[in-house]
């Protein structure tokens, strides 16, 4: 398993679009795994799976956990 980073570029419901550097876009069933801290001590988790490559090393995924409050620029 291999830890890429890349960063949120679009949410739009449970649909998130992220942009990695073309070395490392992941495949498609590719598990993704966004944390973002929302105030001091408090996170977000969300996962999603990755249901299409785009061009311009961006990644669609679909979210199985909700998506509210994740921002766009989160890596």
């Amino acid at each position: 398993m291999s830890e890429n980073y890349g960063r949120v570029v679009q949410v739009i419901g449970p649909v998130i679009d992220s942009e990695f550097p073309p070395a490392d876009i992941p495949k498609v069933r590719t598990r993704l795994e966004i944390k973002q801290e929302i105030a001091p001590g408090k996170e977000i988790f969300v996962v999603s799976e990755v249901a299409m490559q785009l061009e311009g090393g961006i990644v669609r995924s679909i979210a199985i956990t909700p998506t509210e409050g994740i921002r766009r620029g989160t890596p």
